[in-house]
């Protein structure tokens, strides 16, 4: 992305583009590579900057791209002496690299590249397309409705890479697990990026729809990830309250997981689900005896799902999808005793066989399907897939509720309904 490309997209940036960069935390890493995929996109990291102080100042100079659009030239006069002054500057002995240490494997003697000012060039275009294309596809991803398929781009200059070229003029569902792998950037200095289209558009170009498991992927190492997919996007702003009913927790189980997405069923002319026939509403299984603690309420549920030692994976195909229920990943739904979500383990693979509606629903740490099951009983029942970092989903949560409480959940993009 050059200057004036960068300049231009600065004077109307998505919020979240800003928020999402400075709330990456920091990574050390002697190359680029040992911070691998999604943790890189998710913590801020520059090869061989092992000192903290060192990181701070580099990113702090490095969010002031987005938060004062400043240029190359300006980032470079306010880095440099400051590198310079903290010894991060130069070819060094391995050895006396600031925070270097025996324990990293590193050949001591080895000359190594420390500030300069290609590197710090390379810093800032880098750092300036990551952010920028995690908040591309998050807007994308907000209007898969209107437009879900998404061209692939290669901007035309003579070092152009051929490895990008297979994909350059090829179409692909914006949900195709090919994106997982080439969303650009797709390596340094990689200037592709998407378009999304109608269908309208894509037929009236004469453009052909590929599937990715038709197309050979190369990317270089390293950049094989989506980072918008994988981005942290923050806490900040104003984000609708938590969902007590649903209760999912972070991996520190120190907070809820607050739901980002402003759509509901209303925007999409959905009809309120009190009011529904009864055509609507599948027959209700049977409702479990609920388990005496936490490992009778796990059985009962590995049990309804015809999950065993033999085979700790259920592949469950829906309208859209196949989910994946792996046995490792359902003890969580048994941590609170007072839900007994067990009684309900019949109502899961109905729900995700013949759900009333489907929506990608995005959470403070990334995307969910949101599967919406009726029945002919009290309750009615919620899903929810997750995406893995292979592209596949799943079966990560399921609460219930009853008429009157169910249209909360309607939440997110809709992309599948009766």
């Amino acid at each position: 992305m050059d200057t004036q490309s960068l300049k231009y997209l600065l004077t109307l940036p998505p919020e979240q583009i800003v928020r999402w960069y400075q709330s990456k935390g920091y990574a050390f890493s002697w190359n680029w590579q040992d911070v691998w995929q999604e943790a890189h996109a998710k913590s801020f990291t520059v090869a061989k900057a092992m000192r903290l102080d060192i990181l701070q100042e580099i990113k702090e100079e490095v969010d002031k791209i987005f938060s004062q659009g400043i240029t190359y030239e300006q980032f470079k006069k306010d880095l440099e002496p400051i590198l310079k002054h903290l010894g991060w500057w130069g070819k060094v002995k391995a050895s006396d690299v600031p925070g270097y240490g025996t324990a990293s494997g590193i050949d001591p003697n080895k000359i190594v590249q420390l500030g300069s000012p290609y590197r710090l060039k390379t810093i800032y275009q880098t750092n300036a397309n990551v952010a920028y294309s995690a908040g591309r596809y998050k807007m994308m991803i907000q209007n898969v409705n209107e437009r879900p398929y998404w061209l692939y781009h290669q901007i035309d200059r003579k070092n152009k890479r051929k490895i990008h070229s297979r994909y350059a003029g090829k179409v692909f569902i914006w949900n195709d697990p090919i994106w997982d792998m080439i969303f650009p950037p797709n390596g340094f200095g990689c200037g592709c990026w998407v378009e999304a289209l109608t269908k309208e558009e894509v037929q009236s170009r004469g453009l052909k729809v590929w599937k990715g498991s038709d197309v050979i992927i190369d990317v270089a190492e390293g950049w094989e990830y989506n980072p918008g997919k994988t981005a942290l996007w923050d806490t900040n702003g104003s984000l609708p309250p938590c969902s007590s009913t649903i209760n999912f927790s972070s991996s520190d189980e120190k907070k809820c997981i607050k739901i980002i997405s402003t759509k509901i069923w209303k925007d999409f002319n959905r009809p309120d689900i009190r009011n529904l026939p009864q055509e609507y509403f599948q027959p209700a299984p049977l409702l479990l005896e609920p388990g005496h603690d936490k490992e009778e309420a796990l059985r009962i549920i590995i049990s309804a799902l015809g999950i065993s030692n033999e085979k700790k994976i259920l592949s469950v195909k829906t309208p859209i999808e196949t989910v994946l229920i792996k046995q490792d990943y359902l003890s969580h739904l048994v941590e609170k005793r007072l839900d007994q979500r067990e009684r309900f383990a019949n109502f899961i693979i109905p729900t995700l066989k013949n759900p009333f509606e489907i929506y990608l629903t995005e959470y403070e740490d990334g995307f969910r399907r949101q599967y919406i099951g009726l029945f002919e009983s009290k309750y009615n029942i919620l899903t929810v897939a997750r995406f893995n970092d292979d592209g596949s989903l799943l079966f990560w949560n399921m609460m219930h509720a009853d008429k009157t409480k169910m249209n909360k959940n309607r939440i997110g993009e809709l992309i599948w309904y009766k």
